[in-house]
């Protein structure tokens, strides 16, 4: 019941919420923004709409996979065939009541989506092995509490696992091995 309870106070703040560790008055990350570490260097790819969730799946190289990645918990919405360059943000260690959409969009990016993290996996498969991919564009909302997609090297099967958080386990847990999957606008 708690547990519901925090998801439940979560879901209404808006999506993803944390808060900083940083101190007010900290320099500024490379986006002029105090809680980002870090941006990656740019990630071309190109996103074909027309195929199906299932199919964007099987392309991306992702091992294990949840059977709640479908139409239905994760509508895609783009068309046609789109090119996109998707980059990390490396944020500082955050815990709860920050809302990190607003940093991401404050520093010029808006959030990467799953298919965007699905077709990374396609073009750069090793990516995973080295650290967390953490993408907040497309959030489930199960039973009313949201969760998150994600990908990291399963050591257990040797091979990247795309999974689902649910968002009160990101918080508090947005630490430095954690990249945020983001394209800039």
């Amino acid at each position: 019941m708690f547990h519901k309870t925090i998801c439940l106070a979560l879901a209404t703040i808006i999506g993803l919420t944390m808060i900083t560790n940083c101190a007010k008055n900290s320099p500024t990350g490379p986006s002029g923004n105090p809680d980002i570490l870090s941006v990656s260097n740019i990630f071309p790819v190109s996103i074909d709409y027309s195929l199906s969730l299932d199919s964007m799946i099987s392309l991306s190289n992702y091992g294990c996979y949840r059977p709640d990645y479908t139409t239905e918990n994760f509508p895609v919405t783009g068309h046609g065939k789109v090119q996109v360059d998707l980059q990390f943000v490396q944020f500082k260690d955050h815990t709860p009541d920050k809302n990190l959409l607003n940093d991401l969009d404050n520093a010029g990016f808006r959030p990467g989506t799953l298919p965007e993290l699905l077709i990374f996996g396609q073009y750069y498969p090793d990516e995973s092995k080295t650290h967390v991919i953490l993408e907040i564009g497309s959030i489930w909302n199960d039973e009313g509490c949201p969760r998150i997609p994600y990908t990291y090297w399963n050591e257990q099967f040797s091979k990247v696992t795309i999974t689902l958080s649910w968002l009160d386990t990101a918080n508090g847990y947005l630490s430095r091995d954690i990249r945020v999957l983001a394209v800039r606008k």
